[in-house]
């Protein structure tokens, strides 16, 4: 018998990634007027090759708004991020990306309560499913949310007076929408049902950013009028 020998492609070695001797940068105030970023606390976290924590130090922001990290934690695959935290956000950043790791930039904002800033740039629906027998439709949607402004905008959920609603990010859905998922590139926040639909308390600092929600609508006949808007 005739045996064919295929050739495999020989694996790949493993990247190891140059392990830098000192890391340091500048944390800048982004909102205008807003005070300098003395004292801000800049952590760096160490992970080895399977992404699990071995080490982890902190620094405070000089003055001058400069910090470093010149003990590092050295071995095999060692990766390198930088977290920081001021007001309700944490900013990460992985070391490795930076092009320079002696001149790392961390951005703080501000927050606001307002939503002034805040545009959608996009909305786009799409119906994937549409099942006859058990007349349920399926529906996918994407809003794409542009902060133009140089502040952080944060729920204020304490403010509201009586019989008033909290100044939140809403979204309006089908009175007889189910089985709703939201899933956004936003900082961490909760989903509340409202009697509209859903809103989200996250929190949304300068940048774009997007939020893919689905749900199903139940509907009965033939056909069905599906009309959407995006009222933000």
């Amino acid at each position: 018998l005739a045996q064919e020998l295929i050739a495999e492609p020989a694996a790949e070695d493993p990247i190891i990634l140059p392990t830098p001797d000192r890391i340091a940068g500048d944390v800048f105030q982004v909102t205008n007027g807003g005070p300098p970023p003395i004292g801000v606390e800049v952590i760096l976290v160490t992970l080895d090759a399977q992404d699990a924590q071995v080490d982890e130090e902190s620094v405070r922001v000089a003055d001058d708004g400069r910090f470093e990290f010149t003990d590092l934690t050295k071995g095999d695959q060692y990766r390198y991020v930088l977290v920081s935290q001021y007001g309700p956000i944490q900013q990460t950043v992985r070391v490795e990306d930076a092009i320079n790791p002696e001149d790392i930039t961390l951005r703080i904002y501000e927050s606001t309560p307002s939503l002034d800033s805040i545009t959608a740039t996009s909305f786009i629906t799409v119906i994937p499913r549409v099942d006859k027998e058990t007349q349920v439709m399926g529906v996918l949607e994407m809003v794409e949310l542009s902060n133009g402004g140089d502040r952080t905008f944060v729920a204020d959920l304490n403010s509201a007076a009586p019989g008033e609603s909290p100044v939140m990010l809403r979204f309006r859905l089908p009175e007889s929408y189910a089985d709703l998922t939201v899933e956004s590139d936003l900082p961490s926040g909760n989903v509340m049902e409202v009697a509209t639909g859903f809103a989200l308390n996250n929190a949304i600092p300068p940048g774009d950013f997007r939020i893919l929600f689905s749900y199903v609508v139940e509907f009965d006949g033939s056909e069905m009028i599906f009309n959407r808007s995006m009222p933000i």
